[in-house]
């Protein structure tokens, strides 16, 4: 039943959350900014396919930088960027409430085109180990109360400790993932790529793995892991489909 998909389509009075626009985040890994065009190639794809004519809630969170994870939000009055880190990989927690940084497609947009420039500055240290692990598990904490898709771009290895139970906890939070490990120096250990593999199956997504950077197939991968979580059209300022985890309720396409 790993690799089984199930949709149901129920009333409102049966779902958790109230009706809501298709929650995204990517999570970004620094060590992208060791690959000449990475970061720019993994924003473009994320913006081509999470912020088209429906546009998900968008969040954008990195890790493996001098300051550990971060958490980016855009101030809603002038539209300034900062950021809120997370420097403790023991007890990875969000910090933040969802409306502080998931944001419109407005903001979204505007985050995505500062960004390479925010992230150099950042710096791309080496991280932590478990770094990545962490920071997912501060993503899955910061979507307990709105659920979504958390789009893991990674650039090394992301190693989750033995027996872990955060596949549990992002099903839990109904938190699905989909990871494009693209390797900037291949040298996975084949029980990294098995864990995440593993993880991502266990919430609806899959990993995809390069050696080496790929634009076109990261691109075309990140589309595809979008389609079937974004509607294609909006539906005139109404909610789009709601998000259960890896099920899908299409209420206001019905």
């Amino acid at each position: 039943l790993d690799a089984a998909s199930v949709d149901f389509v129920v009333k409102k009075d049966y779902c958790v959350r109230d009706v809501q626009r298709p929650v995204a985040v990517a999570l970004i890994d620094a060590a992208l900014l060791h690959v000449p065009g990475a970061v720019e190639g993994v924003l473009a794809a994320a913006r081509a396919a999470l912020l088209g004519p429906a546009p998900a809630v968008f969040g954008v969170v990195s890790y493996g930088g001098a300051g550990g994870c971060a958490f980016w939000r855009v101030a809603r009055e002038t539209g300034a960027v900062s950021l809120v880190t997370v420097p403790d990989l023991d007890e990875p927690f969000c910090p933040l409430a969802p409306e502080e940084w998931l944001l419109d497609a407005e903001r979204a947009a505007a985050l995505l085109d500062e960004l390479p420039a925010l992230l150099a500055a950042a710096g791309g240290a080496a991280a932590a180990p478990r770094a990545g692990a962490a920071a997912l598990a501060a993503v899955a904490d910061g979507l307990a109360t709105a659920g979504g898709r958390c789009f893991l771009f990674a650039g090394r290895a992301v190693e989750l400790p033995p027996k872990s139970k955060l596949p549990l906890v992002c099903a839990g939070n109904q938190v699905g993932v989909d990871a494009i490990w693209a390797d900037h120096a291949p040298n996975a250990d084949a029980r990294d790529a098995r864990a995440l593999a593993r993880l991502c199956r266990a919430t609806g997504g899959l990993l995809h793995y390069y050696d080496g950077y790929d634009g076109a197939s990261l691109e075309r991968d990140v589309a595809k892991a979008a389609d079937g979580y974004l509607p294609a059209e909006d539906y005139g300022g109404a909610p789009a489909p709601k998000t259960e985890g890896g099920h899908y309720a299409h209420e206001a396409v019905l």
